[in-house]
C-alpha cells in the first residue's frame, strides 16, 4: 500500500468495500471519500472537492485526486461513481 493509502482507518474501508464488492453500502463509499478528502485535501475550509475551481488539480499536485487514482487502480474502487470491481462494460 503506498503512502497515500497508508492510514488505518482507509485502510479498514477498502478492506470492507472489496470484500463486499458491488454489495458495499453507498454509506462505506461516501465514508472512504469524507476521510480521503479530508487527509488529502489542502483547502482545508471547504467541505466537498471544487475540481472547477482547485489550482492544485490543474498543477496536478492534488493528494485527493491522486488517492482516488490509486484507489481506482490498484483496488477498483471508485468512489465517486460509488462502484468497486469491473462494471459490465469495462473490458
Amino acid at each position: 500500500m503506498s503512502e497515500l493509502l497508508d492510514n488505518n482507518t482507509i485502510h479498514e474501508l477498502i478492506e470492507k468495500i472489496t470484500s463486499l464488492g458491488q454489495e458495499a453500502s453507498i454509506q462505506s463509499f461516501n465514508t472512504l471519500n469524507d476521510e480521503l478528502f479530508t487527509l488529502y485535501c489542502s483547502k482545508e475550509y471547504l467541505k466537498a472537492c471544487e475540481p472547477e475551481y482547485c489550482s492544485f488539480r490543474y498543477l496536478a499536485t492534488c493528494k485527493y485526486i491522486a488517492a482516488l487514482e490509486e484507489l481506482s487502480e490498484k483496488y477498483a474502487i471508485n468512489v465517486i461513481n460509488k462502484t468497486c470491481g469491473k462494471q459490465n462494460n469495462e473490458k
